[in-house]
C-alpha cells in the first residue's frame, strides 16, 4: 500500500497548505505566515512563504523548521516552482 503524502492544496490567501496521505485518507493541514507555494521531496514537505522564510515540515508529526530563503539557499535550488533568474 502506498502510504506517501500528496500535496492537495496550497491556499495563499489562507497562508495552508492541505496534504492527503496516500491509501489512508488522513489529511493534514499545515499554516504558515505568507505561504505561497509548497513542495514534497521525500519525506518532508517544503513550503516557501512570502516572508523570506522556507518552512521544512515533517507531515508525519507536524515538526516544521524554519530557514532564511536566500538565492544560494539549496532549498530554494530545489523547488521545482523556482524561476530562473
Amino acid at each position: 500500500m502506498d502510504t506517501s503524502w500528496t500535496i492537495e492544496e496550497v491556499n495563499p490567501d489562507n497562508e495552508s497548505v492541505h496534504l492527503i496521505k496516500s491509501g489512508t485518507g488522513i489529511r493534514r493541514m499545515f499554516s504558515v505566515p505568507g505561504a505561497s507555494h509548497a513542495w514534497m521531496d521525500g519525506n518532508f514537505l517544503y513550503i516557501i512563504s512570502n516572508t523570506g522564510y522556507v518552512w521544512k515540515v515533517t507531515p508525519e508529526n507536524g515538526h516544521r523548521r524554519r530557514f532564511f530563503n536566500q538565492e544560494s539557499d539549496p532549498i530554494k535550488a530545489n523547488d521545482p516552482l523556482a524561476q530562473p533568474a
